[in-house]
């Protein structure tokens, strides 16, 4: 066929209206999807220009990208700038909370919730994914007015799964954001997110590899990108998880092959040696992607333009970016009631009539999700009257309030007693008032205790009143020298009132006044110390100050508390004493994969002969480990305790976290003065585990007289 040149019109338009149109399909695969960042990297080196976008899940995610105008090295920096492991842990960051979910997260550091709502209900999914949400929301904002995705840079399709309907469905139009982030919700890991009326997931559970959508799009040329692993043979299914993973990949094998029969060219990364879980490879993946592409060369570069045409195409998708600068005349607030929307409001209104800075405003929605009641917040950019704003989509959770918690806590630091809790948290939210909140704990197990607070704040700048009731029973160890003689079983039950000040979520300070009965009994043993019963009635003050990155192995900050109490009356106390306390822990990075630490406290009556049950106490992990729980006992304490943590190993990130192996010098001693202490000392070695349940922690110490002791605990450690 011999094609005339019309009048006036250029040999490059020519070439414009009559080369075929490409359409690229870029397929899901969790991490494995950055393998399309080198993909489309070998594509722009080779001017080989996309006409038509569509992807699922990460591909979804990489291909929304690319859509909007990013480059490949734009996206390539985004991408990597991500903490991968922290974007997909199913919470928002620790750093994140407010101050007392910091407290709920180490009263109970597991990272399973469960709603009371109409019943005990679980949550859709194990991670809201709000650090992606926020990325997704920066993507796409400037797009959020368009009237459909073909109005993109690069027109683009992504495909969800209606998980009511079961049918697959492409998305075109309305919010970008929201298209994205249902492209990425795997189910059960991700939660689904609800649009236009529908409650969408995933799309790779029916159509992988979108070859469908850039077909209808119009394109005459269909690339195709899988990757997918190939199917392994039979001597690599010998594990329970080998067979559930092959399971899955056959689920959806068929899909992908009628997928795959679409398409003209398929690029099939060698991606031998990859997970789908190995985040923080980014850079290695795009590089077998691009080699991927460079194995199709022969194929795809009859498709290349020549220097003027490429620069004329890159030309055209720069005048389709829309600026991200603009300055907001207004915020308007969605999914959630008139006092939910006025409280946000009072916060977010500082980005009406301001130049927009995504940054900021990223930083307060995701505390906004810190305070446990909101699953996930979203943004795009709206219209009202003419007038540009800020339109932020708040997801409750579903679930609840109330909420609660369960843990099962080990201490193993003595093999003869080991001492074994089940624990459970209940927090009920806005109880009378918009954050008021009820906290209602319960151990059963070793040590019984319930107890509950209410939470009532004075007003918006931090004054609260907290009341609360407690009944706990445990124990109190009575050695001599390093025999344990006897084992007393306590009770406390008592009523206290606080009246405090929260300056944000990294500290409160606590004014308070509790008065409770103690009593006890010897469980086993011979003890000179009797029975001791009597009333106790304490003022205290205190300082808590939290500003690590994690409440199970944090790897930089540091946590302060202060305390110092008056007892007006304390069993087998001669008169009214005061003591003070000092706890400190720092952590800090020490080169790619370490963590230092110093863990320190101190203790004193200042003179005075306190009560035996409210005595500090030494021994047990990470307070004299190679000695019994609560072995050393006294008016007055120092303890150090310095180590080293190294990250070996990486759990997925929605079922645990780090994996540490390290060692710690211990130095401490109780006393009645400082002069006739006896410091003793020890060294230990342990490795710890990030889980769903907690930290895991097994080890073993080596101390001075001879004392030595393996040791394992599941719950908290610092």
């Amino acid at each position: 066929m011999v094609f005339s040149r019309p009048v006036g019109v250029s040999g490059q338009e020519v070439r414009a209206r009559t080369r075929p149109k490409i359409g690229l399909a870029l397929s899901g695969g969790s991490a494995r999807g950055f393998a399309h960042i080198g993909v489309l990297e070998w594509f722009e080196a080779h001017h080989i220009p996309i006409d038509y976008l569509s992807g699922t899940s990460m591909g979804g995610l990489v291909g929304g990208c690319y859509a909007t105008g990013m480059s490949t090295q734009e996206m390539r920096a985004l991408i990597e700038g991500v903490d991968w492991q922290k974007a997909l842990s199913g919470e928002p960051p620790f750093e994140t909370l407010t101050y007392r979910r910091k407290e709920d997260r180490r009263a109970i550091p597991t990272k399973i919730e469960v709603g009371l709502r109409k019943g005990i209900n679980l949550p859709s999914g194990l991670d809201a994914i709000q650090p992606v949400g926020m990325i997704l929301s920066r993507i796409s904002y400037p797009y959020s007015a368009i009237p459909n995705f073909d109005a993109l840079p690069t027109p683009f399709r992504c495909v969800a799964v209606d998980l009511e309907t079961g049918k697959s469905v492409t998305l075109k139009d309305g919010s970008l954001v929201t298209a994205l982030r249902a492209t990425m919700a795997i189910p059960a890991v991700f939660t689904p997110i609800e649009r236009e009326g529908r409650l969408l997931a995933d799309g790779g559970i029916l159509d992988n590899i979108p070859t469908d959508a850039v077909k209808e799009m119009g394109a005459d040329i269909i690339i195709a990108v899988d990757i997918s692993l190939p199917l392994q043979d039979r001597a690599s299914l010998k594990t329970f998880v080998s067979v559930l993973q092959r399971t899955a990949d056959i689920s959806g094998l068929e899909n992908e092959r009628r997928s795959l029969q679409l398409a003209d060219i398929v690029i099939a990364p060698d991606l031998t040696g990859m997970s789908s879980t190995d985040f923080d490879r980014v850079g290695v993946f795009a590089e077998r992607g691009f080699a991927g592409a460079e194995k199709r060369s022969a194929l795809l570069s009859k498709f290349a333009l020549n220097d003027e045409e490429w620069k004329a195409y890159v030309a055209a998708r720069k005048s389709r970016r829309r600026e991200k600068e603009f300055t907001p005349d207004f915020v308007k607030i969605d999914g959630v009631g008139k006092r939910g929307a006025a409280a946000i409001n009072e916060t977010l209104s500082i980005y009406s009539g301001s130049p927009f800075l995504p940054p900021f405003l990223e930083d307060d929605l995701t505390l906004l999700t810190g305070q446990g009641r909101y699953e996930s917040t979203l943004y795009e950019k709206g219209s009202n009257n003419g007038k540009d704003g800020l339109l932020v989509h708040v997801e409750e959770k579903s679930y609840g309030p109330p909420f609660a918690k369960f843990g099962l806590e080990v201490n193993g630091a003595d093999t003869s007693n080991i001492q074994f809790n089940l624990a459970g948290r209940l927090i009920g939210l806005d109880v009378g008032r918009y954050g008021a909140e009820t906290r209602t704990d319960v151990r059963v197990g070793s040590q019984n205790e319930a107890a509950i607070e209410y939470y009532l704040p004075m007003s918006q700048h931090g004054w609260f009143v907290a009341p609360r009731a407690f009944s706990l029973a445990q124990f109190i160890n009575s050695y001599k020298g390093n025999s344990r003689q006897a084992v007393f079983n306590t009770r406390s039950t008592g009523l206290a009132f606080d009246v405090g000040y929260a300056p944000g979520p990294l500290s409160e300070y606590r004014l308070g006044y509790e008065i409770s009965h103690f009593d006890s009994s010897i469980q086993t043993g011979v003890s000179n110390l009797g029975r001791l019963s009597g009333p106790l009635s304490a003022v205290s003050l205190r300082w808590n100050f939290d500003g690590q990155d994690s409440p199970i192995i944090p790897t930089r900050g540091g946590r302060y508390t202060v305390a110092t109490h008056y007892y007006f009356a304390a069993p087998h106390a001669n008169s009214s004493y005061p003591d003070a306390e000092l706890r400190y822990s720092q952590f800090s990075p020490a080169g790619m994969q370490g963590t230092r630490f110093v863990i320190a406290g101190a203790g004193t009556s200042f003179g005075s002969h306190g009560s035996v049950s409210q005595q500090f106490t030494l021994g047990g992990p990470f307070r004299l480990s190679a000695f019994g729980q609560q072995q050393f006992r006294g008016d007055n304490y120092l303890l150090v305790t310095t180590g080293y943590l190294r990250e070996i190993s990486q759990l997925l990130p929605q079922i645990g976290g780090k994996v540490m192996i390290g060692g710690w010098y211990e130095v401490g001693s109780t006393f009645g003065s400082l002069s006739q202490s006896h410091f003793s000392q020890d060294i230990a070695v342990g490795f710890i585990a990030e889980t769903l349940i907690g930290p895991v922690a097994f080890g073993g110490s080596f101390g001075d007289q001879g004392n030595a002791r393996l040791f394992f605990s599941i719950g908290s450690l610092f």
